[in-house]
C-alpha cells in the first residue's frame, strides 16, 4: 500500500453526435489537455468509523463502506464509486482515506464528473495496492456517472477520459431494448494551424442536465408516450431510430 498518491485524468469533448448517439447514432469523442486531479492519503482523523473523506471543488464530506455518507446529496455519486470499488476488489475499509479533488478549470459539458471519477478510482486502486485494467476503471467511473446524471450513462464520457486518442462510438441495440456500447480508436488530428475552441455559453438561469436535453431531443421527434413521457431509445423500432440518426451520421462521417 502507498501512503500518498496523486492521479489525474483528462476532460473530454464530444466533437460531434452528442445527442443522436443516445438513439444509436455515431459520435466522436476525444480526451483534451485539461485534467482534473485527485490526491489521496491515509488519515487517522475521520473518527471511530473508517470512511473516505472528500474535500475540494465538488461535494465535501464522508463516505462509508456501505455506501452511506455524511454531506450534500452530490456525495451519493462518490459513494456509489467507493462502494463498487470496495466490493469488487474485496477491500476492507479499516482505515480512513482522505481524498482532495483539484479542478483543472474545464467548463461544464467537458466530462468533469467522469474525469474526477477516473482520478478518484486511480487513487483508490493505487493506495490500496491494487492494479486496475481499463475495464475496472471504466466500471468505477460508470458507477459514479449513473448517480451524477440520474440514469444509465452511455459510457462515452468514461471511455473518453480513459483513452489516449479520439473514440468513435455508437450504441448497439439488442432485441430486448437494452444496448451495448461499441468503441473504436480513431487517430484523428486537427488540421495544421487550427485549434479547438471551447465556449461556455451560459449566462444565467437554470442549467439543463443531460437527462433534460435527451428528453427535449426525443420530444422534438415525437417519441412521446400517451402519458406525455418521452419514450426511451430502446422502446423504439430500429426503423424509428434509424430515421433520427441517418442525417446526423452523415455529418459525423464528414467531420471525421
Amino acid at each position: 500500500m502507498a501512503s500518498k498518491v496523486v492521479a489525474s485524468a483528462p476532460n473530454k469533448v464530444i466533437v460531434t453526435g452528442e445527442h443522436s448517439v443516445v438513439w444509436g447514432g455515431n459520435s466522436i469523442a476525444a480526451p483534451i489537455s485539461l485534467r482534473n486531479k485527485a490526491e489521496a492519503s491515509f488519515s487517522g482523523s475521520c473518527g471511530k468509523r473508517p470512511c473516505v473523506r472528500f474535500s475540494g471543488k465538488w461535494a465535501s464530506g464522508k463516505v462509508y463502506a456501505d455506501g452511506t455518507f455524511q454531506g450534500p446529496a452530490l456525495l451519493a455519486a462518490k459513494a456509489g464509486l467507493v462502494r463498487h470499488f470496495l466490493e469488487s476488489e474485496k477491500v476492507g475499509l479499516d482505515k480512513c482515506v482522505q481524498i482532495k479533488e483539484v479542478w483543472g478549470g474545464a467548463p461544464k459539458g467537458t466530462g468533469n464528473s467522469a474525469s474526477i471519477a477516473a482520478a478518484i478510482a486511480l487513487c483508490l486502486y493505487k493506495i490500496f495496492g491494487k492494479k486496475p485494467n481499463k475495464r475496472k476503471l471504466f466500471d468505477c467511473v460508470q458507477k459514479m456517472e449513473e448517480v451524477a446524471h440520474g440514469g444509465k450513462p452511455s459510457g462515452v464520457d468514461a471511455n473518453a477520459v480513459l483513452s489516449d486518442c479520439a473514440q468513435k462510438f455508437h450504441k448497439k441495440f439488442l432485441r430486448d431494448g437494452t444496448s451495448v456500447p461499441v468503441f473504436e480508436d480513431v487517430r484523428l488530428e486537427l488540421p495544421k494551424g487550427s485549434v479547438l475552441l471551447l465556449v461556455n455559453s451560459y449566462k444565467s438561469g437554470k442549467i439543463a442536465n443531460t437527462g433534460d436535453l435527451v428528453n427535449a431531443f426525443g420530444r422534438h421527434y415525437g417519441f412521446v408516450n400517451k402519458d406525455g413521457s418521452v419514450k426511451k431509445p430502446g422502446d423504439l423500432s430500429q426503423k424509428e431510430r434509424g430515421s433520427v440518426v441517418a442525417p446526423f451520421n452523415k455529418i459525423v462521417s464528414k467531420i471525421q
